[in-house]
């Protein structure tokens, strides 16, 4: 009867581990690297596997991933639409970090997007109607894939392909929360479209690593503003300052950003903010706010404090504890057409996931 009982036990215990074995190799690939997509709505990135450190971005559904290695069932990855300059290099890389493996669905080949959410959140409903079971909430920012559908009234209902779901290969969003992505043009809208968005978080909350609608950093929220006209930039603020093209105050329209410079952070920008016309800034600060130019550009020479004198402003204008610079990514259509792309078709990778260098140099 023991005999038994244990032979029983042991069985049990091999198909538990058995699953577990397919459950695993489902998740991490034997082969690394591998594609991958992010499956959760936002999921926070951090420099090492602990994640007790502090947090370096976060990731949206949907984002584009290579998985690298796995360690105590968190994930390296290389987030390809998080850039930075690396410093070897000298081009664009997409940013290394862990994450939760069960954050992640392997992939054949990534997906090349169509629309983004526009709003703060967007939920996905199982049917297009807002009494059908909500599947998820997803953030400004997120990329999906649209899907036609003569059946669906693309008035009032867009049709989007989904990542994870067993039970759901596509959902419903309605489609005031989602922006075509084709609808990028010209400089000119995409400058309007800029201050818009900006405006929808006011008041946000502040978090180091924040780059979703609950919480943004200054850099992280200028990337997803720009992702959100259209348009992939760098993640961080230095990034976004070596690969913007250098201006004057004169020369400053909205849309267009500052960065700051302190001494403490040696040779790189501590902070950016993005310029939204009449005189007024708006920057993540505590939270996120408006500001006017006589506040951020008090005490620098060659500014008097009161309105409109800060256009005399030269690249590199000192004061006490910091040094102004202003950069700009829509001085040109050519680069501003690579931007689009690059974000939609991924395309500074080659068929085998190799960096490549299709963007031209930053316009002078």
């Amino acid at each position: 009867m023991s005999n038994n009982f244990d032979y029983r036990i042991k069985n049990i215990f091999f198909y538990i581990s058995l699953m577990s074995l397919c459950f695993f190799m489902q998740i991490y690939p034997s082969n690394f690297p591998q594609n991958m997509l992010i499956k959760k709505p936002i999921v926070p990135m951090f420099p090492g596997p602990d994640v007790s450190k502090r947090m370096d971005t976060q990731l949206l559904y949907g984002e584009r991933v290579i998985a690298l290695e796995e360690k105590a069932g968190k994930l390296k990855i290389q987030a390809l639409e998080e850039q930075f300059i690396g410093l070897s290099s000298g081009r664009l890389e997409g940013f290394e970090g862990w994450i939760d493996a069960n954050s992640v669905q392997a992939c054949d080949r990534f997906p090349e997007y169509t629309s983004i959410v526009q709003n703060r959140w967007a939920r996905v409903y199982k049917e297009p109607n807002t009494t059908s079971d909500v599947i998820c909430e997803l953030s400004f920012g997120t990329l999906l894939d649209t899907i036609r559908d003569n059946k669906t009234d693309i008035t009032e209902w867009i049709k989007v392909g989904l990542v994870h779901e067993k039970n759901h290969e596509y959902g419903f969003v309605q489609a005031s929360n989602i922006y075509d992505l084709s609808h990028v043009k010209n400089i000119h809208s995409i400058r309007k479209r800029l201050i818009t968005l900006a405006q929808l978080f006011l008041e946000t909350k502040y978090r180091v690593g924040g780059r979703s609608a609950h919480h943004v950093n200054c850099s992280g929220f200028i990337n997803l503003l720009y992702r959100a006209s259209g348009l992939l930039i760098p993640l961080k603020a230095h990034d976004q300052y070596l690969m913007s093209r250098s201006i004057d105050a004169s020369q400053v329209e909205p849309g267009d950003l500052v960065f700051i410079h302190q001494p403490a952070k040696r040779k790189r920008m501590a902070h950016v903010i993005m310029y939204l016309g009449d005189n007024l800034f708006i920057e993540a600060g505590n939270n996120v706010c408006i500001i006017t130019a006589d506040k951020l550009f008090h005490g620098l020479s060659g500014s008097s404090g009161s309105s409109g004198s800060w256009r005399t402003l030269k690249n590199g204008a000192q004061r006490k504890k910091s040094t102004v610079y202003f950069g700009s990514f829509l001085q040109d259509q050519e680069y501003v057409d690579y931007m689009q792309r690059d974000l939609l078709e991924l395309s500074y990778l080659d068929s085998d996931n190799n960096w490549r260098c299709t963007r031209p140099s930053v316009p002078q």
